[in-house]
């Protein structure tokens, strides 16, 4: 399954930044079995104070809608933020405590 551009633009802002962040949902399972179709693309993020600074300026960049958003929503645990339409909407969902990102080997 090709992935949309918007997606590829927005994955290498968020590397740009260094946010620290999983995909997860049908493009995880895409990568590791056989494609499906999906209408989202999920991505997970740490909420600690130092990466939602790293996602907040990295959706600004992408051109996101923050008006109604701070810094501080991107560190708080129960945070889904959506942006776009299905289907090339993009979830970003906070971790939840007990999970945290290694780094890629």
């Amino acid at each position: 399954m090709p992935i949309p551009s918007d997606y590829k633009e927005l994955l290498k802002i968020l590397n740009r930044h260094r946010v620290r962040y999983l995909i997860v949902g049908a493009y995880a399972v895409i990568h590791y079995t056989e494609p499906r179709y999906t209408k989202d693309l999920d991505i997970w993020v740490e909420p600690e104070i130092k990466n939602a600074k790293r996602v907040y300026e990295a959706l600004k960049e992408f051109g996101a809608p923050l008006k109604d958003i701070s810094v501080a929503d991107f560190a708080n645990k129960n945070l889904v933020y959506q942006i776009g339409v299905e289907p090339v909407r993009v979830d970003i969902i906070n971790l939840q405590s007990s999970l945290r990102l290694r780094k890629r080997k």
